[in-house]
């Protein structure tokens, strides 16, 4: 059976990966850490099942399809404990398998209406007393802590006990999104597996399979992402998609009527700072797309379905209007960072948009 070729970002992880399955065993304690996307989930299991394999063939230094390799992502091997977040300490590990399943997908989509999740420190001990028996079958006892950076306090201590004095025959594996989210004493303790920036393409398919998106819609949220320099899961929020909607509208306003319409508009917004930065940034990325619009041949980004009024606004702004309200722009970013009413700037800004929407171009 032919092995998937390693993708450029899991490079460095599968050569750790490799080195201590030829060595004989890897440290104590693993860190796999990267940007959203880039396959935290998908690396942790080849790791377990480098350690579980029975030939050692292939990438990762598992073959994939030995009886062991694939247990680990059905979470059928009995020396493997795999913890995740959860909305209570009710559950044990193993409650979730490694590889995700519907029931995950839609709990964590719920969380937000139910509470956090986080991983207890009941989830915690009971981890400790599995790695301190012997293994079962394999040739140690592995526990990968996925999402480590909602480890609670409590949890996160009892855990750094067990990462400084770790028993021979156990491995911890920490797998996150956010690396400096870790206690600083267990990250120093844990070998660095690094996962780069995935691909535009990667992360698509990421978003299509994580959260059931069509290709268009993940498509949007990657560039949603990059337009409003957040993170590529953040794009999915609720509350940023509104912002991103009120800043096509506040724009449109600018362009097609005056005044009259966004000046009301603004005033009613109640945001904080970072909201009133976002939809700056936004309008950036919008004449971003005006420019291109007007560039016939121009390779389109982002805000894809809102291509009728781009080419409307386009038509009002030309080349160096845009270039120049692009620079005025963060002049008028910097201002709400520092100690200006963030509604006045907004206001000040849609103004000069709005002298060279009606100036003769």
């Amino acid at each position: 059976m032919t092995q998937p070729a390693v993708p450029t970002h899991h490079r460095i992880a599968e050569r750790i990966a490799r080195m201590g399955r030829s060595r004989g065993g890897l440290s104590h304690s693993l860190l796999v850490h990267g940007p959203v996307g880039a396959g935290q989930r998908e690396v942790a299991i080849r790791f377990c099942q480098s350690v579980f394999c029975e030939t050692g063939d292939g990438p990762f230094g598992a073959c994939g399809t030995c009886r062991s390799c694939r247990r680990i992502p059905l979470g059928e091997h009995p020396d493997l404990i795999w913890i995740e977040p959860q909305l209570n300490d009710k559950d044990e590990p193993n409650a979730f398998k490694p590889r995700r399943d519907r029931s995950h997908k839609t709990s964590e989509k719920s969380s937000e209406k139910r509470g956090l999740r986080y991983i207890s420190i009941k989830t915690i001990r009971a981890l400790e007393d599995r790695l301190v028996q012997e293994p079962f079958e394999g040739p140690r006892v592995v526990g990968c802590i996925f999402e480590a950076d909602k480890l609670q306090v409590d949890a996160a201590n009892t855990l750094l006990k067990l990462v400084e004095e770790p028993p021979s025959h156990a491995l911890i594996l920490f797998a996150t999104e956010f690396r400096l989210k870790i206690l600083p004493t267990i990250r120093s303790r844990c070998l660095s597996v690094p996962l780069g920036y995935p691909n535009p393409q990667t992360l698509e398919s990421y978003f299509m399979e994580e959260f059931d998106l069509a290709p268009e819609q993940a498509r949007e949220a990657v560039q949603m992402a990059s337009d409003a320099d957040i993170e590529p899961a953040q794009a999915l929020n609720e509350s940023i998609q509104k912002l991103r909607r009120d800043s096509l509208a506040l724009f449109d306003l600018a362009v097609m009527e005056g005044e009259h319409k966004f000046i009301p508009t603004i005033r009613n917004l109640k945001l904080d700072r970072e909201s009133f930065c976002m939809i700056i940034r936004f309008w950036r990325d919008i004449l971003r797309e005006c420019v291109l619009c007007r560039d016939k041949g121009g390779l389109r980004l982002g805000f894809q379905a809102e291509t009728p009024r781009l080419e409307a606004w386009s038509r009002r702004l030309n080349g160096p209007d845009c270039a120049d309200l692009m620079d005025l722009s963060f002049e008028h970013e910097e201002a709400i960072q520092g100690f200006a009413r963030p509604e006045l700037a907004l206001a000040a800004f849609l103004s000069e948009v709005r002298q060279r929407a009606t100036s003769e171009n």
